[in-house]
């Protein structure tokens, strides 16, 4: 399953945080292969059809950065409808 998440405040980050921790979990027990492959909030966007990493853009947050700003996968000024939309 892909997921895209719009917003990486207190939800978005809680909700990938779930899910990265949870991760084997969900895949030995019920199949379920969970991927965050985009996160867009105002400023951009990161976008990995392989998996984001939550805890390094947790990281570029805490130095000030928003999460665009993400040397392997930002994509700033990219709205969230075009990242659905692609």
């Amino acid at each position: 399953m892909r997921i895209i998440l719009v917003g990486f405040g207190v939800v978005g980050k809680g909700v990938a945080t779930i899910l990265a921790r949870r991760y084997a979990e969900k895949v030995k027990d019920y199949g379920f292969n969970p991927k965050i492959v985009a996160i867009a909030d105002i400023d951009g966007a990161v976008i990995n059809p392989r998996g984001l990493n939550p805890e390094k853009l947790e990281e570029i947050k805490q130095r000030g950065y928003p999460i665009s700003a993400d040397p392997d996968f930002g994509h700033p000024g990219i709205s969230a409808l075009d990242v659905i939309e692609s």
